[in-house]
C-alpha cells in the first residue's frame, strides 16, 4: 500500500498479512519507521464472545452495511466514478503465502488503479475495498509521522507465541522483531488487583504484577488502556489524539453506515462505562470507532486470521517521508 492509501476487509474472515518491508538497519538516511495502523474491534470490547449468535449476527449485520457503502452502482465506489472491481473465486484449503513474503515481479503485479473493490463471485459481497488517496490527507500523515516517529528505535515488546505452524501463528518471530505496539483498550486481565494496586472486588485471578497511579474511572470496569499508555510518554493519549480522530474521521469517510453503526454497538454496549482508567478513557477516539490499534513500524505480518474481531478491520499507510517522495506523493 502506498503512502497515503487506505483498505477495509473483515480481518476475522479473510486470511491477511503483509509483504517484507526493506531491513531497519540498511534503510537510508530520511526512511525511518514505515508507520502503519491497523485498526480492529474485539468482541470481548463489545462485551460479547466472538463465537456466540448474537456476536456473529452482529458481524453478519455489519457486514451487510460494507455491502452498502461499497456500491458498485453508485457513489465512490461504482465503476462509472472509476473504482475497478475483480472478482474472487475461493479456493478450499488454499495455501496461505509463506512467512516474511518478498515482493517478486515473476508471481505478483501491482494493480494500476486508485480504487480497487475484490468481491466474492459467488455472493457478491465485498471481500477488501481499497483506496489508494483515501487514507489519512497529507497534514494528518505528517502528524502521524510525527507522533510515530519513536517506532522506528522503539524496543518493541509484542510476542504472540501460538503453536508452531497454526494458521495466524504471529510468534513466528521472536519477542522484539515483531514491531507492532498495541495500543487503544481491550478487555485487561489484571488478576485480582488493578494497575494502581486496588483490589478488584469479587476477582479469582492471579494477582496483577504492575501498580500504577491512575485516575479510576470505574472501580469494577474490565476494559482498560494497554500498558504503554501508562509507561511510555509518546504513548499518551493526549500525544496520540490528534491522529486518532484524523483515523477515525477517514474510516467514516469510507463506510459512513457501517461506522455509524459500529459506533451507536459501542455506545449501546456501555464501552465508555466499562473502562477502569481515565487513561482507557483517553485512549479511544471520541466516537468510540478508534479503539484497537496495531501501530507497525514496518512489521512483516504472516498470513493469520483475527478469529475475534468484530465487523471491518482498516489498515492505512503513512510510510516515512522519504518513502512519500519515491512514489511522487510529497509528504
Amino acid at each position: 500500500m502506498m503512502p497515503g492509501a487506505v483498505a477495509t476487509f473483515s480481518g476475522s474472515d479473510l486470511c491477511h498479512g503483509t509483504t517484507e518491508h526493506d531491513a531497519v538497519a540498511t534503510r537510508p538516511a530520511g526512511c525511518q519507521a514505515h508507520v502503519s495502523f491497523a485498526l480492529q474491534t474485539p468482541a470481548r470490547t463489545l462485551g460479547l464472545v466472538r463465537t456466540s449468535a448474537e456476536c456473529v449476527a452482529l458481524h453478519s449485520g455489519l457486514q451487510a452495511l460494507v455491502n452498502a457503502d461499497v456500491c458498485r452502482t453508485q457513489g465512490h465506489w461504482s465503476v462509472d466514478a472509476g473504482a475497478v472491481w475483480l472478482g474472487v473465486r475461493h479456493k478450499a484449503n488454499a495455501t496461505p503465502p509463506p512467512h516474511r513474503l518478498q515482493w517478486m515481479p515473476e508471481t505478483m503485479e501491482a494493480l494500476p488503479f486508485e480504487r480497487i473493490v475484490l468481491y466474492d463471485v459467488e455472493s457478491e459481497a465485498v471481500l477488501v475495498a481499497y483506496d489508494a488517496r483515501g487514507g489519512l490527507r497529507k497534514g494528518q500523515r505528517v502528524a502521524a509521522r510525527v507522533a510515530f516517529e519513536f517506532l522506528h528505535t522503539f524496543k518493541f515488546k509484542l510476542c504472540r507465541q501460538q503453536r508452531s505452524g497454526c494458521q495466524g501463528a504471529l510468534g513466528l518471530d521472536g519477542r522484539g522483531a515483531q514491531r507492532m505496539l498495541m495500543l487503544g483498550v481491550r478487555e485487561q486481565a489484571y488478576g485480582n488487583r488493578h494497575p494502581d494496586g486496588k483490589p478488584l472486588k469479587g476477582s479469582k485471578r492471579k494477582r496483577g504484577k504492575r501498580k500504577l497511579e491512575v485516575s479510576v474511572n470505574n472501580p469494577l470496569g474490565v476494559l482498560d488502556a494497554y500498558i504503554d499508555h501508562f509507561e511510555v510518554g509518546e504513548c499518551a493519549p493526549e500525544q496520540l489524539a490528534p491522529t486518532w480522530e484524523a483515523l477515525a474521521s477517514r474510516m467514516r469517510a469510507m463506510l459512513p453506515t457501517t461506522c455509524a453503526k459500529l459506533q451507536k454497538e459501542l455506545e449501546e454496549r456501555k464501552v465508555r462505562e466499562r473502562l477502569y482508567s481515565e487513561t482507557g478513557l483517553a485512549a479511544v477516539s471520541r466516537d468510540l470507532i478508534v479503539n484497537n490499534v496495531g501501530a507497525s513500524a514496518g512489521y512483516c505480518s504472516p498470513a493469520h486470521f483475527d478469529e475475534r474481531d468484530v465487523g471491518p478491520t482498516f489498515a492505512f499507510a503513512v510510510k516515512c517521508p522519504l518513502c512519500a517522495w519515491k512514489v511522487g506523493r510529497p509528504p
